[in-house]
């Protein structure tokens, strides 16, 4: 069908087109009257497709016949989904597009006035699942975009199946063979997930370094991201803000530190049924580590550790694949995930995953692998006529030619292959071109050595396979959606493809090459400022400065906005320790300097960063972190004399949940006031005393003047109007 335009090829394959084919009996059990009455007009209006004369391919009928009772898991392919009339038709549409919510509405916005619902869009016909779940068969999915069901039914009950008059053909569920780290080169399936060689071990080829701060922002992610121009959009400000991702995968360790900004918006387990895609009671220790790792190259946020393209994406996560079976995961899951993608708004999708083998036993043959054939092949291409940008690993099956695996056969899929620091073909990524001498991959990216989220070490650390340039490029893709909201996933692809390093010559090897992001995302009008404001980092005092200073002031620099009339205001992170496990938080406003109104503790450890936050809401982290420390010898109480005078006296306990006390003293007759401060310097509570030259207690519950207890944080308390003395520190804390 290459011959086909690609709209109306997608048609035939949902099964909307009718084409002449052997005409089977149009009546029988499962059919309601109404689908009868209407059946001619329907196939009139292309909602009705014959049933097909050869039902089953070989090796299903071949394992019924060897196996007659052992379970099968199928797809059944319906003839229609119910409609009989053109206004049948048009209220599913009306009913479909008035279900949409915001985003999915928006990202489809760009397909035309009508969203570019069509008959893909219209549920599966509720009386034949009905009618397979009547029967015995265990129902296991329903898919809309291919007018299908997967189901489980005993081998000698095929016949039985294939009988029902509204089935149109049967085909296996295939099973998933993942492009995982460390294959096996020249192999079909890969080894389990491991290391490879160390981060970088081609050094020669490194991307140019940047400035000492940028480069350690990155850390080992530099050279990764500048391999695809990934920096030089982060430079500009994108980040893949407001844009819906999906990663589809194993499972994922969210507690991982590369998530802990992670914006999530929805999960779902397609293996448990259930909404958590975590490692849950009694599933294998190393379910999540694949997925973890994936998404952490695509949008993981850990500066010095690892930065994803994609840092600040919306994030939808999938889990899709069991590894503690032999062959890990089903095709079924990958469609459902992706129309779930569609209803939820997602604009990307990214999937280290690739399908190759029957559960019968059987494999594709080179022919199958055409871009129409198999069924996860046409969701892709569905999912990429809605919108989406859909990325998938070519497959670790390297070096032999055509060794790609479904659904990287996809006409519209982008589909990736690995490199190395050197912009090298590592030897295991799979190659093309596909059974119709399509060239495949359509780009490349560092998948030798690239570094990823470690699940069961809670770090990083370098992995290989197109399972780790997959999710580079998923990012990217994110990047470019946020520069142009109104690019399809065809748009995206086009992009990427005209701008890689091969994209005059391209090849079966490297596709259109390396590639180039930025290059991807000048080649189009339109782009539209990012939603945040520009790096920047903390100049003074440096990293480690011991100062005599007891009321510092801190600088960074300006936090640029990209968008006129956007300026953004700063706030200052403080804390004791540099785990900011209980920081306090200073409003600076609109300067780039701020000078602390009170005096800090000496001889204590201050680390502080700063956040930037532009009028649109999105906030952007120095790209550094700096501590500093008030030399203990200055600021101290000055030795005691014969003539009493003033006392501040540390606090006990500290930190508190509750109550603390602390000592004061004055000289007889000075009118003295204690004050609470918050670390901006707010007044929180105070206490007015007289003088007589005698130790008091003082006692602070944690609570204002009103009453009211404040957050738990950083607080001060000093001798107000007294020089000399130093502010003391309590730490309240909550519980």
């Amino acid at each position: 069908m290459r011959h086909l335009s690609h709209a109306f090829r997608l048609l035939a394959l949902a099964g909307l087109l009718v084409f002449p084919q052997r005409t089977a009996a149009n009546s029988g059990p499962g059919i309601s009257a109404r689908v009868l009455e209407h059946r001619v007009e329907a196939r009139s209006l292309g909602l009705f497709r014959e049933r097909q004369g050869a039902f089953a391919p070989a090796p299903l009928l071949d394992k019924a016949a060897h196996s007659p009772q052992a379970p099968l898991k199928v797809w059944v392919f319906f003839t229609d989904k119910g409609l009989g009339t053109r206004s049948d038709l048009d209220q599913a549409l009306d009913t479909f597009r008035s279900g949409l919510i915001p985003e999915a509405r928006e990202r489809r916005r760009a397909l035309g006035p009508d969203l570019g619902a069509d008959f893909t869009d219209v549920p599966v016909y509720s009386g034949y699942v009905g009618a397979l779940r009547a029967a015995g068969f265990q129902v296991h999915r329903a898919s809309r975009w291919i007018n299908a069901a997967s189901i489980t039914i005993p081998g000698a009950r095929l016949g039985e199946l294939e009988s029902m008059p509204f089935v149109r053909y049967v085909e296996p569920v295939l099973q998933k063979h993942a492009p995982i780290p460390d294959v096996e080169q020249g192999q079909r399936m890969g080894s389990r997930p491991g290391e490879t060689a160390p981060y970088d071990a081609a050094v020669a080829c490194t991307t140019a370094a940047g400035d000492s701060v940028e480069a350690w922002f990155y850390g080992p992610s530099y050279n990764q991201l500048g391999q695809i121009q990934a920096l030089q959009l982060h430079r500009l400000g994108y980040s893949g803000a407001g844009v819906r991702v999906m990663v589809l995968d194993t499972g994922f360790l969210k507690t991982h530190p590369a998530f802990a900004k992670a914006h999530l918006v929805a999960e779902w387990d397609f293996i448990n049924e259930d909404g958590n895609t975590s490692n849950e009671g009694g599933e294998n220790g190393g379910q999540d580590d694949h997925g973890t790792g994936t998404w952490g190259v695509a949008g993981g946020y850990a500066p010095g550790g690892l930065i994803g393209p994609a840092f600040a994406a919306d994030f939808v996560l999938a889990k899709t694949e069991d590894v503690t079976q032999e062959v890990h995961a089903e095709e079924d899951n990958y469609v459902a995930a992706l129309e779930w993608a569609d209803a939820l708004g997602v604009s990307v999708t990214t999937a280290s995953l690739a399908y190759f083998t029957f559960d019968s036993g059987g494999s594709y043959t080179f022919p199958q692998l055409d871009g129409d054939t198999a069924v996860i092949t046409k969701a892709v291409d569905l999912a990429a006529a809605k919108g989406i940008a859909c990325v998938n690993a070519m497959g670790n099956s390297g070096p032999s030619p055509s060794s790609l695996e479904s659904p990287a056969d996809a006409d519209s899929v982008i589909a990736v292959g690995a490199v190395d620091t050197c912009a090298v073909i590592a030897n295991f990524s799979s190659r093309g071109p596909t059974a119709d001498s399509r060239i495949k991959p359509e780009i490349v990216a560092r998948g030798l050595n690239t570094y990823w989220a470690k699940a069961n070490t809670l770090n990083y650390g370098p992995a290989s396979g197109t399972s780790l340039s997959t999710p580079l490029i998923g990012g990217l893709v994110a990047l470019l959606k946020e520069a142009h909201p109104t690019w399809s996933g065809y748009q995206i692809r086009a992009a990427l493809m005209a701008t890689g390093t091969l994209s005059g010559s391209p090849n079966n090897t490297y596709g259109w090459g390396v590639a180039q992001g930025l290059n991807a995302m000048n080649s189009g009008g339109g782009t539209q400022p990012p939603r945040m404001t520009l790096p920047f980092k903390l100049l003074a005092p440096a990293m480690g400065t011991f100062t005599n200073d007891i009321t510092p002031s801190l600088r960074w620099t300006e936090s640029k906005a990209v968008i006129p009339g956007d300026h953004a205001t700063y706030r200052i992170i403080l804390d004791d320790d540099a785990t900011f496990a209980s920081p306090e938080t200073v409003q600076a406003g609109i300067d780039t300097t701020y000078t602390f109104p009170i005096a800090l503790p000496p001889a204590t450890v201050h680390w502080w960063k700063v956040e930037a936050v532009g009028n649109l809401g999105y906030v952007r982290r120095s790209m550094n972190t700096h501590y500093f420390v008030i030399d203990g010898t200055v600021a101290v109480n000055p030795p005691e004399t014969v003539t009493p005078r003033f006392l501040l006296g540390r606090p006990a306990p500290n930190p508190t949940r509750g109550v603390t006390r602390f000592a004061v003293r004055a000289p007889e007759g000075s009118p003295v006031a204690v004050e609470v401060l918050s670390v901006s310097g707010r007044l929180i509570k105070r206490f007015d005393l007289t003088g007589d030259g005698v130790e008091h207690v003082v006692s602070w519950d944690g609570t204002d003047a009103q009453g009211v207890r404040v957050p738990a944080g950083m607080y001060f308390y000093h001798l107000a109007g007294v020089a000399g003395i130093p502010a003391r520190k309590i730490m309240l804390i909550g519980g």
